[in-house]
């Protein structure tokens, strides 16, 4: 009797300090951020296909003395350059991918954590295979240098080509300009001026993900022999200190690494893998999603 007691009460004991091992695990989890980015700035610099417009956020400033630009809140609109025109397939297949990840953004009130390593992460992936992957995170990724790597991107690519891009970091939905991304240096870069830009291009196999809140209005330029992953639509995306990664990303690259072996099965994986992890935490509603144009399965 005596040994069952002293049992019972070291089992007891051991209840006692494994439940508060697991209260202090729970208080000291950190939680998931969500990468949205609130624009409070009075004037508001946007990339449009004339070039940046200096806008006026009427949310901050009614009024203001003085007008960026030419006094009406918009820099004089340089002249278009003339359409180059398409480049021919040369019979050659080549792979090129543009990888951006910011999370150390200009001042230190919008930094996030591991948008530098999804776009790491995307770099290692391609490179296996068979990509030539330009990279750019954090300080490197102005609004300047995302729109001179895209350039770059479009004049390499022809219409034999592979080309991918990726781009983790804040988003948001702002004004008449809808879903954007945002540079290191605090530029809007809206889903219309990306549209734009890829509009010409010539690949007939090119993906898009964007892992970043509100981003849904970039499915525009998903349009025929193009896909596109989604990391929200109207809700926000995540990045939690557990993955170590943008919650979609991290299901991307795990999908990878299943048995999955294009971009289709990656998406659908990846979107409902981050429902699942949504579905542990209270007051998380996620909207992953994947709009796919492109006929047969996408082989990287």
């Amino acid at each position: 009797m005596r040994k069952f007691v002293i049992s019972l009460i070291a089992c007891m004991f051991l209840a006692s300090f494994l439940a508060s091992i697991s209260v202090v695990d729970a208080e000291n989890k950190e939680n998931p951020v969500a990468r949205i980015y609130i624009e409070k700035r009075p004037i508001v610099p946007v990339l449009t296909e004339d070039g940046v417009e200096w806008e006026i956020n009427t949310d901050s400033y009614t009024e203001l003395l003085a007008k960026p630009g030419n006094g009406k809140g918009k820099p004089s609109k340089p002249p278009k350059p003339p359409e180059e025109p398409q480049d021919p397939p040369d019979g050659v297949v080549e792979k090129y991918a543009l990888c951006i990840g910011i999370s150390d953004y200009e001042g230190t009130g919008n930094d996030l954590n591991y948008c530098d390593d999804d776009a790491q992460e995307w770099k290692s992936f391609l490179n296996g295979e068979g990509y030539t992957v330009t990279i750019l995170t954090d300080g490197q990724a102005t609004a300047a240098n995302i729109e001179a790597k895209i350039n770059d991107l479009l004049s390499n690519e022809d219409g034999d080509d592979y080309v991918v891009f990726t781009y983790s970091g804040h988003g948001l939905k702002y004004k008449k300009h809808g879903s954007c991304m945002l540079s290191t240096d605090l530029y809007l870069i809206p889903h219309k001026w990306f549209k734009s830009k890829f509009e010409n291009a010539d690949s007939p196999h090119i993906y898009f993900t964007l892992d970043a809140c509100q981003i849904g209005g970039f499915k525009d330029s998903i349009t025929t022999n193009r896909l596109g992953a989604f990391g929200s639509n109207n809700q926000y995306s995540y990045e939690d200190p557990d993955l170590e990664n943008g919650v979609f990303t991290y299901y991307q690259m795990e999908g990878w690494n299943t048995n999955n072996n294009n971009f289709e099965d990656d998406s659908a994986y990846a979107i409902q893998g981050m429902q699942d992890w949504a579905s542990q935490y209270f007051g998380i509603t996620v909207d992953p999603f994947y709009v796919d144009n492109y006929a047969g399965d996408m082989i990287p």
